[in-house]
């Protein structure tokens, strides 16, 4: 199960289409833009961990990968 990672394509794909629309954003001037990606990665890993969570046939290594995804993105997520 280690060789799959399937979970972190989808996350980076998530990840390099949100970069390219935060950054131009004009109201998230400067390094504004690098929060809410954080943000925004963080909402959307918990997202994926929550609903993958509710079934049945889904590895423990998985779940244990997002968890710890998780738990990296939360000290940046606090002010949120």
């Amino acid at each position: 199960m280690k060789e799959n990672r399937k979970i972190e394509e989808l996350i980076l794909m998530f990840a390099t289409h949100a970069t390219g629309v935060l950054k131009k954003e004009p109201t998230l001037s400067g390094d504004g833009w690098k929060l809410e990606l954080n943000n925004q990665i963080s909402k959307f890993v918990k997202l994926l961990r929550d609903c993958l969570r509710n079934l049945h046939h889904v590895s423990p290594e998985l779940l244990g990968r997002l968890d710890m995804y998780t738990a990296k993105l939360a000290p940046s997520t606090a002010s949120s």
